[in-house]
């Protein structure tokens, strides 16, 4: 009998003890997850440069030409046939208010128009013949005026429920819906030219200092189509800086590839080449800072690229000559890519980074 007690007793001990444990654990916290750190990182896009002869700056793509359409007269909407995107032809119809009452205002001051024409075409021969007055014929002929003048304003009128497209392009917004009531001046959409586009980048004051259009090449890439290159020249540049980043606004005109789907708001890079006297053979350069060695001791040497998903993949590079701070990059490397200059023993394969805004 006693056995029997002792044995009931170990087992209220040992089910106390395990629920004092289910307890414990129950309370304590959970592990924490560690966030995952996204290092900024100064970075420069690989490009053709006889050492340090070149500049690169970040840009902007946008259309040459651009416009916000409206209408000149008020009333709702019937016909709004485009879409945001969708592509258009010079003169095709964009969007149409209900013609009904202009209609009927054109029909009005045509009547009054034809009355006045014919009114004025009976009285005139009369004056030769002395059976009306000249301050008579002057009535009839500035009472023809006023009524031709309302006929035109009717026509325009009715001319202007329909909005046409002015160039050929690419909807880019529509401000409205369909079937609402629009006020005059109101904007409607807004049309742009994507097959002529422009680059706006912002130089540096010092940059500007000293630089001449003659002995500059401007190419722009753009990290989507490593590899490619596009001539660019300066279509106009602003002669006052901006006066919080002291900077300069300049656009370049660029031919829009056929084969490539570039539109505004893209970003880009813009290298500029400055030209030098004789002949120099271009190489892929790279500041020596984005160079490092094989961590394991072995003699090779590597550089961090930057994928377009915003990671740094290790990158084997073979070296040549040193040009001050530069140096040259025989193999490895491809134009157009994007590589860390700064911090490179920080960071690990794989990595999540974020390009710094005063990365080039």
């Amino acid at each position: 009998m006693m056995n029997f007690n002792r044995d009931i007793h170990k087992r209220i001990v040992v089910s106390f003890s395990l629920l004092i444990s289910l307890v414990i654990q129950g309370c304590s916290k959970e592990p924490e997850v560690k966030a995952e750190v996204i290092r900024p990182v100064k970075s420069i896009l690989v490009v053709e440069s006889s050492g340090n002869q070149s500049r690169t700056l970040p840009g902007k793509v946008q259309a040459a030409e651009k416009v916000d359409l409206s209408f000149q007269v008020s009333g709702p909407l019937v016909d709004l046939p485009v879409s945001k995107g969708q592509n258009v032809k010079k003169g095709q119809l964009l969007a149409k208010i209900d013609p009904r009452d202009f209609q009927s205002k054109l029909k009005a001051a045509e009547a009054q128009f034809k009355k006045a024409k014919a009114d004025l075409d009976r009285v005139r021969p009369l004056v030769k013949k002395n059976l009306v007055s000249r301050a008579d014929v002057d009535k009839y002929e500035a009472q023809f005026d006023v009524t031709e003048a309302d006929y035109e304003r009717a026509k325009k009128a009715l001319s202007d429920t329909n909005i046409k497209a002015p160039f050929t392009g690419a909807v880019a917004d529509i401000f409205v819906e369909n079937f609402q009531d629009v006020q005059a001046k109101q904007s409607v959409l807004s049309l742009q030219d994507n097959n002529n586009l422009e680059v706006v980048v912002q130089v540096p004051e010092r940059e500007i200092v000293g630089s001449g259009k003659k002995d500059i090449d401007l190419k722009v890439f753009f990290e989507t189509v490593p590899g490619r290159e596009f001539p660019a020249t300066v279509k106009e540049f602003a002669t006052e800086a901006d006066a919080n980043t002291q900077t300069y606004e300049v656009v370049l005109g660029i031919d829009a590839p056929k084969d490539l789907n570039l539109l505004p708001g893209m970003s880009a890079s813009v290298v500029a080449l400055k030209k030098v006297k004789g002949e120099q053979t271009k190489n892929i350069y790279v500041p020596v800072t984005a160079v490092f060695k094989d961590p394991t001791g072995k003699k090779k040497q590597y550089v961090w690229l930057v994928s377009q998903d915003k990671t740094v993949n290790r990158q084997e590079v073979v070296v040549g000559a040193l040009s001050t701070s530069q140096v040259e990059i025989t193999t490895g490397l491809t134009i157009g890519q994007r590589v860390v200059i700064a911090g490179v023993h920080y960071l690990v394969e794989g990595q999540k980074v974020k390009i710094a805004s005063q990365s080039l």
